[in-house]
Protein backbone atom coordinates (compact mmCIF):
# COMPACT_ATOMS: atom_id res chain seq x y z
CA UNK A 1 0.00 0.00 0.00
CA UNK A 2 1.09 3.56 -0.62
CA UNK A 3 0.69 4.49 3.04
CA UNK A 4 0.45 7.85 4.71
CA UNK A 5 3.11 10.54 4.20
CA UNK A 6 4.60 12.53 7.03
CA UNK A 7 1.99 14.93 8.35
CA UNK A 8 -0.74 12.29 8.43
CA UNK A 9 -2.48 13.23 5.16
CA UNK A 10 -4.99 10.56 4.22
CA UNK A 11 -7.21 12.41 1.72
CA UNK A 12 -5.77 12.73 -1.76
CA UNK A 13 -7.15 15.50 -3.99
CA UNK A 14 -5.74 14.88 -7.48
CA UNK A 15 -3.91 12.28 -9.51
CA UNK A 16 -2.34 11.90 -12.93
CA UNK A 17 -0.91 9.20 -15.19
CA UNK A 18 1.74 9.97 -17.78
CA UNK A 19 1.19 9.02 -21.43
CA UNK A 20 3.41 5.93 -21.16
CA UNK A 21 1.73 4.85 -17.87
CA UNK A 22 5.03 4.39 -16.04
CA UNK A 23 4.97 7.78 -14.29
CA UNK A 24 2.12 8.29 -11.84
CA UNK A 25 1.47 10.89 -9.18
CA UNK A 26 -1.08 11.73 -6.56
CA UNK A 27 -1.27 14.71 -4.29
CA UNK A 28 -3.18 16.18 -1.39
CA UNK A 29 -4.00 19.25 0.55
CA UNK A 30 -0.84 20.82 1.96
CA UNK A 31 1.00 20.02 -1.29
CA UNK A 32 2.12 16.50 -0.40
CA UNK A 33 3.14 14.66 -3.54
CA UNK A 34 3.84 10.99 -4.19
CA UNK A 35 5.44 9.76 -7.42
CA UNK A 36 5.77 6.28 -8.90
CA UNK A 37 8.07 5.53 -11.81
CA UNK A 38 7.20 1.82 -11.97
CA UNK A 39 3.47 1.88 -12.65
CA UNK A 40 2.45 2.16 -8.99
CA UNK A 41 4.43 -0.74 -7.55
CA UNK A 42 6.36 1.65 -5.30
CA UNK A 43 5.88 5.30 -4.32
CA UNK A 44 8.27 8.07 -3.25
CA UNK A 45 7.38 11.18 -1.23
CA UNK A 46 8.44 14.30 -3.12
CA UNK A 47 9.04 17.95 -2.32
CA UNK A 48 5.90 20.00 -1.85
CA UNK A 49 4.98 21.22 -5.31
CA UNK A 50 4.31 24.72 -4.05
CA UNK A 51 7.99 25.14 -3.26
CA UNK A 52 7.60 24.00 0.33
CA UNK A 53 4.65 26.16 1.40
CA UNK A 54 2.70 23.75 3.59
CA UNK A 55 -0.47 25.84 3.39
CA UNK A 56 -0.96 25.28 -0.35
CA UNK A 57 -3.85 23.13 -1.48
CA UNK A 58 -3.66 20.86 -4.50
CA UNK A 59 -6.58 20.93 -6.90
CA UNK A 60 -5.25 19.66 -10.23
CA UNK A 61 -2.30 17.84 -11.77
CA UNK A 62 -1.16 16.59 -15.17
CA UNK A 63 1.78 14.66 -16.62
CA UNK A 64 2.95 15.41 -20.15
CA UNK A 65 4.57 13.37 -22.92
CA UNK A 66 8.12 14.02 -21.67
CA UNK A 67 7.09 13.30 -18.06
CA UNK A 68 6.88 17.00 -17.25
CA UNK A 69 4.48 17.58 -14.36
CA UNK A 70 2.06 20.49 -13.90
CA UNK A 71 0.44 21.02 -10.49
CA UNK A 72 -2.08 23.73 -9.60
CA UNK A 73 -4.02 24.82 -6.55
CA UNK A 74 -4.91 27.76 -4.35
CA UNK A 75 -3.01 30.71 -5.80
CA UNK A 76 -0.15 28.76 -7.41
CA UNK A 77 1.11 26.94 -10.47
CA UNK A 78 4.20 24.69 -10.30
CA UNK A 79 6.11 22.50 -12.75
CA UNK A 80 8.66 19.70 -12.46
CA UNK A 81 10.82 18.03 -15.10
CA UNK A 82 12.58 15.51 -12.84
CA UNK A 83 9.79 13.26 -11.58
CA UNK A 84 8.85 15.70 -8.83
CA UNK A 85 12.25 15.83 -7.13
CA UNK A 86 12.34 19.62 -7.62
CA UNK A 87 9.64 22.12 -8.54
CA UNK A 88 9.62 25.55 -10.19
CA UNK A 89 7.01 27.98 -8.91
CA UNK A 90 5.25 29.46 -11.96
CA UNK A 91 2.63 31.44 -10.02
CA UNK A 92 3.77 34.91 -11.08
CA UNK A 93 4.33 33.91 -14.72
CA UNK A 94 0.86 32.33 -14.79
CA UNK A 95 -0.82 35.35 -13.20
CA UNK A 96 -2.22 33.11 -10.48
CA UNK A 97 -1.22 34.95 -7.30
CA UNK A 98 -4.80 35.97 -6.49
CA UNK A 99 -6.75 33.17 -8.17
CA UNK A 100 -7.81 29.70 -7.11
CA UNK A 101 -6.71 27.36 -9.89
CA UNK A 102 -8.90 24.26 -10.16
CA UNK A 103 -7.62 22.22 -13.08
CA UNK A 104 -4.87 21.75 -15.62
CA UNK A 105 -3.85 19.62 -18.57
CA UNK A 106 -0.79 18.96 -20.72
CA UNK A 107 -1.22 18.15 -24.40
CA UNK A 108 0.66 15.73 -26.65
CA UNK A 109 3.16 18.41 -27.72
CA UNK A 110 3.73 19.66 -24.16
CA UNK A 111 1.30 22.58 -24.38
CA UNK A 112 -0.30 23.42 -21.02
CA UNK A 113 -3.60 24.90 -19.89
CA UNK A 114 -4.73 25.94 -16.42
CA UNK A 115 -8.25 27.08 -15.46
CA UNK A 116 -9.79 28.52 -12.32
CA UNK A 117 -12.00 31.03 -10.57
CA UNK A 118 -13.46 34.12 -12.25
CA UNK A 119 -12.96 32.73 -15.76
CA UNK A 120 -9.20 32.17 -15.35
CA UNK A 121 -7.85 30.51 -18.50
CA UNK A 122 -4.09 30.52 -19.21
CA UNK A 123 -1.98 28.58 -21.73
CA UNK A 124 1.74 27.90 -22.02
CA UNK A 125 3.78 26.42 -24.84
CA UNK A 126 7.21 26.55 -23.16
CA UNK A 127 6.88 24.22 -20.18
CA UNK A 128 5.21 26.82 -17.99
CA UNK A 129 7.88 29.50 -18.31
CA UNK A 130 5.45 32.00 -19.83
CA UNK A 131 1.65 32.00 -19.81
CA UNK A 132 -0.88 33.76 -22.04
CA UNK A 133 -4.15 35.06 -20.58
CA UNK A 134 -6.95 33.50 -22.65
CA UNK A 135 -9.87 34.82 -20.58
CA UNK A 136 -10.76 37.56 -23.07
CA UNK A 137 -10.44 35.10 -25.98
CA UNK A 138 -13.22 33.10 -24.30
CA UNK A 139 -15.41 36.19 -23.99
CA UNK A 140 -14.20 37.06 -20.47
CA UNK A 141 -16.51 34.68 -18.60
CA UNK A 142 -16.67 35.44 -14.91
CA UNK A 143 -17.74 31.90 -14.07
CA UNK A 144 -15.52 29.36 -12.41
CA UNK A 145 -13.71 27.07 -14.84
CA UNK A 146 -13.06 23.68 -13.25
CA UNK A 147 -11.39 21.33 -15.68
CA UNK A 148 -9.59 21.58 -19.04
CA UNK A 149 -8.52 18.90 -21.51
CA UNK A 150 -6.23 18.86 -24.54
CA UNK A 151 -6.88 16.44 -27.40
CA UNK A 152 -4.43 14.56 -29.61
CA UNK A 153 -4.31 17.38 -32.19
CA UNK A 154 -4.03 20.17 -29.61
CA UNK A 155 -7.73 21.00 -29.48
CA UNK A 156 -8.77 22.35 -26.07
CA UNK A 157 -11.87 21.98 -23.94
CA UNK A 158 -12.63 23.88 -20.73
CA UNK A 159 -15.70 23.31 -18.56
CA UNK A 160 -17.05 25.33 -15.67
CA UNK A 161 -19.96 26.31 -13.48
CA UNK A 162 -23.45 27.00 -14.80
CA UNK A 163 -22.97 24.45 -17.61
CA UNK A 164 -20.28 26.53 -19.36
CA UNK A 165 -18.33 24.65 -22.01
CA UNK A 166 -15.68 26.25 -24.23
CA UNK A 167 -13.68 24.72 -27.09
CA UNK A 168 -10.62 25.96 -28.96
CA UNK A 169 -8.90 24.58 -32.04
CA UNK A 170 -5.99 27.05 -32.10
CA UNK A 171 -4.16 26.70 -28.79
CA UNK A 172 -6.61 28.90 -26.91
CA UNK A 173 -6.20 32.00 -29.09
CA UNK A 174 -9.96 31.87 -29.79
CA UNK A 175 -12.72 30.00 -27.95
CA UNK A 176 -16.22 28.97 -28.93
CA UNK A 177 -18.92 28.97 -26.28
CA UNK A 178 -20.61 25.55 -26.45
CA UNK A 179 -22.60 26.07 -23.26
CA UNK A 180 -25.97 24.50 -22.70
CA UNK A 181 -26.97 27.32 -20.35
CA UNK A 182 -29.00 30.22 -21.69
Amino acid sequence: AAGTPSGGITTWETCAIGPNASLLMYASAYAYVRISTDGGVSWVDRTAASGGAASQYFRGSAIGPSDQILAVGNFYVSTSTDNGATWVNRTTAAGAAATVIYGCAIGPSGEMIAVGAAGYIRTSTDGGGTWVDRNSAAGSPSIYMYQPAIGPSGEMLAVGGNSYIYTSTNGGAAWTDRSTAS
